[in-house]
């Protein structure tokens, strides 16, 4: 099935790529950048248009996942699905919301077997909950699961997903050195595995939180 988001993700990349070139064009210091231009053979603008659509293909949806997922269950479990998920919208206190979000996670963990759907409601009812515990629990079953994962658009989505996480728990309670550690964790084995080494530096810091 085609995705609709496809002209318009093709027409964003374009537009950043004409600001660029706009932004060379047009800066004081040009020659600087025309002489770099002739350096790397004229490959200079390629090279930054297929960084962006590169990083356009590697992006990941958990919506977009879950919705494409569902279209593979038989009639029985998209009924359960959607008396759970109705659950969660109609929930009008933090309880039923916490209660809905680890009954979705508990579907697709033990009917479906999916482990990004399964973290993400997990991780929804920990955020909810506000309990060190939940939270700590949940971004460490994340950071073990990313070691492994190849995919570079699910990696980095699963390491935002812990850092947001153990980030709460370390609000909780700053003096705990396990959490800043499994936070630097999340940059090392996360976004810093796919060579961007600013990610990997961002560990440093975590280490030595105050």
């Amino acid at each position: 099935m085609k995705s609709n988001t496809l002209p318009s993700a093709r027409k964003s990349g374009g537009a950043k790529i004409q600001q660029v070139k706009k932004a060379i064009d047009t800066h004081p210091k040009r020659t600087r950048f025309s002489n770099l231009t002739f350096l790397f053979g004229g490959q200079l603008l390629p090279k930054i248009k297929a960084a962006l659509q590169s990083s356009m293909a590697k992006a990941f949806s958990i919506t977009k996942f879950i919705d494409e997922e569902k279209k593979r269950l038989p009639p029985s479990q998209i009924l359960a699905l959607a008396k759970l998920e109705n659950s969660v919208i109609r929930g009008d206190v933090s309880e039923q919301q916490i209660k809905a979000n680890v009954q979705l996670a508990d579907f697709w963990k033990d009917s479906i077997h999916l482990f990004e759907p399964y973290m993400y409601y997990l991780s929804e009812a920990a955020k909810l909950d506000k309990s060190e515990k939940n939270l700590t629990f949940a971004a460490q079953l994340i950071l073990t699961n990313l070691r492994a994962e190849q995919d570079e658009g699910k990696l980095n989505w699963k390491a935002e997903q812990a850092i947001a996480l153990f980030e709460k728990a370390i609000e909780l309670n700053p003096a705990n050195d396990d959490l800043k550690v499994g936070l630097g964790s999340c940059y090392v084995f996360g976004k810093g595995r796919f060579g961007k080494p600013e990610e990997s530096m961002k560990a440093f810091n975590c280490f030595y939180l105050s």
